[in-house]
C-alpha cells in the first residue's frame, strides 16, 4: 500500500514504483550476493537464478532493468572476475582460455569481444598489464581504480 500511495503522490506508474519496492531491492541484493558467491559455476544463468529464487523472468528483469537485465549483470561480473584473475600477481596463472571457460564463456571469441567492450583492451593486454601503469583516458577509468584496489588487496592476503 505504501508503494502504491507513494507512486500516486509522485504521479508515477505502478511499474516505475515496483522498480524500487523494498521486495525488489531485497531480491536484487540477494541475487547479486548469489552471483558473487557462485560466479565460477558454469551453469550460472538467468534460468538458474529464476529457479533458485522462484521468480519469473519478467520480475527478475524488472529488478535489474536499470542495469540492462540480469544477463548483462552476470556477464559483467564474469568479465570483472576475469580481469582480476588476469591481473593477479604471485599466483599460478591459468591460460586465458581456461579462465574464460571457468567463468562460463562458451568460446574465446565471445570472451574477447565482451572483455574488449568492457575494458577497452584485450585479455592478453590486461595480463601484460600494459594499461595498469598508464590507464587509458575514458569514461569508465574509475573501473581501473577499483580493480587496482581489488588486486592490491588480493596480493596482501
Amino acid at each position: 500500500m505504501v508503494i502504491l500511495l507513494a507512486a500516486a503522490l509522485k504521479g508515477e506508474t505502478l511499474e516505475k514504483a515496483e522498480e524500487f519496492s523494498p521486495l525488489t531491492l531485497v531480491l536484487r541484493q540477494r541475487v547479486m550476493a548469489f552471483i558473487k558467491q557462485n560466479i565460477h559455476l558454469p551453469e550460472m544463468s538467468q534460468e538458474l537464478i529464476q529457479r533458485r529464487f522462484n521468480v519469473s523472468r519478467t520480475h527478475l528483469y524488472r529488478a535489474f532493468a536499470a542495469d540492462g537485465g540480469v544477463t548483462k549483470v552476470l556477464r559483467d561480473m564474469r568479465l570483472d572476475a576475469a580481469f582480476v584473475e588476469l591481473t593477479r600477481r604471485n599466483r599460478p596463472s591459468r591460460s586465458i582460455t581456461q579462465i574464460a571457460a571457468s567463468l562460463g564463456f562458451s568460446n574465446g571469441n565471445q570472451f574477447l569481444r565482451g572483455f574488449r567492450a568492457r575494458f577497452g583492451v584485450t585479455p592478453s593486454e590486461a595480463r601484460a598489464e600494459l594499461f595498469i601503469a598508464q590507464p587509458p583516458a575514458r569514461p569508465n577509468s574509475d573501473l581501473f581504480t577499483y580493480f587496482s584496489d581489488v588486486r592490491n588487496q588480493a596480493t596482501k592476503i
